[in-house]
């Protein structure tokens, strides 16, 4: 079934939290979905202020951007300290995520491991502190995990040159393979899942996708770069020589996926039987395997010495030069 925007299902699944719709439907039917505390069913719409109760999480609704759209963020306020021990893959958009998620879904799932479970939080950091507990293993794009809220985290990295992330994001956008891409007159805060920055003079009436398919490919670029704005702020973050973060280039992953997986899951401390098959699903789902990477256009590195104009390649280096010598990608 199809819900319309705004409805209660709508904003569950478009804003990061941790069910799938399967799981709504059944706890709608058992009346453990409750707005402004009333049972509801899912095609309910929502209200700017309204609360929505499911299970043990809260959601608020808030504005969404232009045209009435709404969002969600977590009612109660994020935990100070997390005790409970956490695993998490962090990466950035296009850096490899629908691959992590179907590798790590399945390792994270009876009978590989009993009461297990796996949450993608996308780029919504707020939701992640809030419920990040409550799975055995975590997977957030964008951010740097506040490593003082931990009493116990480990962290795997995937980074990628931020070159190549602006291209294969833009392809990726320009054929609107998400909604967020199709939405018109975007707000920042309607791009909250990806954490994406609406560029200064995006025209009205325009989505991303149907502006990036308009203007010429200059322009989409420097759009794109426009959008990257927090993904790229976020690279600059992180610690060196961290015990508790292993660090993975996806330009020493490719081609040797079984390999870095293997160390992935040794560093997690999954049990014997979750190595072997983290190492089997490693090459099922790999790049090489075309009949399982409709998600990804083209894994090869350095396309955007293709693409990139001069004036993309100066604004780029007047911005985010720093993070080619920081990541070693000159």
């Amino acid at each position: 079934m199809t819900y319309p925007g705004n409805s209660i299902a709508y904003l569950l699944l478009h804003a990061g939290v941790p069910f799938k719709l399967p799981l709504l439907e059944k706890l709608s039917r058992k009346q453990k979905l409750l707005l402004d505390s009333s049972p509801v069913s899912l095609d309910t719409p929502g209200s700017a202020g309204s609360i929505i109760k499911l299970t043990n999480y809260t959601y608020r609704i808030i504005p969404g951007g232009g045209e009435g759209r709404l969002q969600l963020l977590p009612y109660i306020e994020n935990p100070d300290q997390i005790n409970t021990p956490v695993k998490v893959h962090c990466g950035y958009h296009k850096g490899l995520t629908e691959y992590f998620k179907k590798i790590y879904g399945r390792l994270s799932q009876f009978p590989l491991q009993l009461y297990g479970s796996f949450q993608h939080y996308f780029h919504r950091a707020d939701f992640f502190y809030q419920t990040c507990r409550d799975h055995s293993l975590c997977s957030l794009s964008g951010h740097m995990p506040d490593l003082k809220r931990f009493a116990d985290i480990r962290i795997v990295r995937i980074i990628r040159d931020p070159r190549d992330l602006l291209i294969s994001g833009y392809f990726y956008h320009k054929r609107a393979a998400e909604h967020w891409c199709a939405l018109t007159n975007p707000t920042n805060i309607d791009w909250l899942m990806v954490d994406g920055v609406v560029p200064a003079d995006f025209p009205a009436g325009d989505s991303l996708t149907s502006y990036l398919n308009r203007v010429p490919l200059e322009e989409g670029l420097l759009a794109e770069l426009e959008f990257r704005q927090k993904h790229f702020a976020s690279m600059r973050q992180w610690p060196h020589d961290e015990k508790r973060i292993r660090t993975y280039r996806y330009e020493d992953f490719i081609g040797h996926e079984a390999e870095v997986i293997d160390d992935i899951v040794q560093f997690f401390d999954f049990n014997v039987i979750q190595r072997n098959a983290g190492h089997y699903y490693a090459k099922r789902y790999s790049a090489g395997n075309r009949k399982n990477s409709a998600h990804i256009r083209n894994p090869v590195s350095g396309q955007w010495q293709k693409y990139f104009t001069e004036a993309v390649m100066k604004q780029f280096e007047d911005n985010y030069g720093d993070l080619l010598d920081q990541y070693h990608y000159r």
